[in-house]
């Protein structure tokens, strides 16, 4: 994995300062959590949300409500074998969001990949399936 520069670390930061205020108190939101998402399979998501009863070292595939990619230079990466190590790992929803700000939501995971990609523009608002009410716009995502 190459190390992080500036762009990536402020659309990065952007879904934290934008979703994490919406939080119900019983989740808590991973940034760069280490994850097992099964007994041979471990990630590093940039941002994860999960139960916060559960301690991370514990949390696999299914437990993980919403994991959050940023992209730029891994965007092949994040939206083709992660997005699948994900799916067959029952994560219950991706949202890769490209540096240029367009988000491809995963949902729907299935053994071999998702049942349902499509992509979120910039004038359009983020739904969490598993997360009711937690939404943001796209557009709020930019780099200040």
């Amino acid at each position: 994995m190459s190390p992080s520069h500036d762009p990536h670390e402020r659309l990065k930061s952007a879904p934290i300062l934008a979703l994490a205020p919406r939080l119900p108190d019983d989740l808590w939101f991973g940034v760069e959590s280490s994850i097992y998402l099964s007994d041979k399979t471990f990630v590093e998501p940039d941002l994860c949300i999960f139960r916060r009863e559960l301690k991370s070292h514990d949390v696999k595939g299914p437990d993980l409500l919403l994991v959050i990619e940023v992209a730029d230079s891994s965007l092949t990466f994040d939206r083709g074998t992660k997005a699948l190590l994900c799916a067959s790992s029952s994560v219950r929803e991706l949202w890769v969001i490209d540096a240029t700000r367009v988000t491809s939501v995963h949902t729907g995971p299935t053994g071999v990949g998702w049942s349902n990609v499509r992509e979120v523009l910039l004038t359009e608002t983020l739904r969490a399936a598993a997360l009711p009410g937690l939404e943001v716009r796209v557009a709020d995502l930019g780099q200040s």
